[in-house]
């Protein structure tokens, strides 16, 4: 599971592959990306991005997560921490860069600072 961190803003989805002997579930190995798949999962998921983010000030970020699915009520696991990844699981390029000029609104705003001094172009 990702949890894509922009600004204060958490967006959750699954990577899932098609084929379940895949040992490595990528977009570009033929996964489909689910955004609906086992809600309560990624609400645990995104409640450690969030610790994470408080404990750390990380900001900009995708955060990978794996679960032991075979337990009864699985704990996430960081997998790891993707300062570059990629756009496709937030609708591409023009909606990361949308959510990425929302963000740094927002923070000139917390900062207070005029958002008005960055555009969107």
């Amino acid at each position: 599971m990702r949890v894509v961190i922009v600004g204060d803003r958490l967006i959750t989805y699954w990577k899932r592959s098609g084929d379940p002997q895949q040992p490595i579930t990528t977009i570009s190995r033929g996964a489909r990306i689910d955004p609906q798949w086992k809600p309560a999962l990624q609400q645990k998921g995104e409640i450690e991005a969030r610790r994470l983010s408080a404990q750390t000030g990380i900001n900009l970020a995708a955060v990978d997560f794996v679960f032991a699915l075979a337990d009864a009520n699985p704990d996430p696991l960081f997998l790891e921490i993707n300062y570059y990844f990629g756009r496709r699981g937030l609708g591409g390029s023009e909606s990361y860069y949308r959510l990425l000029y929302e963000a740094i609104r927002d923070w000139l705003t917390a900062c207070g600072r005029s958002p008005d001094s960055v555009r969107l172009v």
